[in-house]
């Protein structure tokens, strides 16, 4: 849980890059929760914070990102890159406003973040660095056939249960969707190229 997040400023990203850093050595994942961040200009002023963190571990982009064809949403992708520098996570967050899906509502502001290397997908790449999600981590259902079945069954339940003109901010590659009125205070995106693995197909 981080209090004062927005008061950190520049800092804020520094000090999560530690707590995180550390928590890898035990654990594959790992939340962090913004009890006091709330509203879409606060979610916005949030990820400016940490996308002004001095070490570039945090970043937003645009790219690989399909804009919401309504025009109704500001989709914000949000990266962190894990201490080894060869990695970048897709950093997947939740919040309590009526421009996020309901598979993404939660009582707090919260981001969920892949803290190992360890790949379980496809290692595309991203400026060189290969992604990692929480669709790595092990889903500890074996044998793989029932994996496969409950990863079908997750599928359905999302398809019936994100609203249809919200469908574009339940991706992966989308952390939180504002209005666009909120967006327009967004610090710049960093440009990234894409690879896919060739392996995947």
């Amino acid at each position: 849980m981080q209090l004062g997040a927005l008061a950190e400023g520049e800092a804020l990203g520094g000090f999560l890059n530690t707590q995180l850093d550390a928590a890898s050595a035990n654990h594959e994942a790992a939340v962090v929760i913004f009890p006091d961040v709330s509203g879409a200009d606060e979610i916005v002023a949030l990820v400016n914070n940490l996308c002004s963190d001095l070490s570039g571990r945090w970043y937003r982009t645009d790219d690989g990102i399909d804009p919401d064809p309504s025009g109704l949403l500001r989709l914000i992708g949000l990266r962190w890159v894990l201490k080894e520098a060869t990695s970048v996570n897709y950093v997947l967050g939740f919040a309590s406003i009526d421009t996020m899906p309901f598979t993404r509502q939660s009582p707090f502001t919260a981001l969920f973040l892949r803290i190992i290397e360890k790949k379980r997908t496809p290692a595309h790449r991203e400026d060189g660095l290969v992604q990692v999600h929480l669709a790595d981590l092990d889903s500890t259902f074996y044998p793989q056939e029932l994996h496969d079945k409950v990863w079908e069954l997750t599928k359905q339940y999302r398809a019936n249960h994100v609203q249809p003109h919200l469908a574009p901010a339940a991706r992966a590659r989308v952390t939180f969707s504002v209005s666009p009125e909120a967006g327009k205070a967004l610090a710049p995106a960093r440009h990234v190229i894409l690879e896919k693995d060739d392996t995947s197909t």
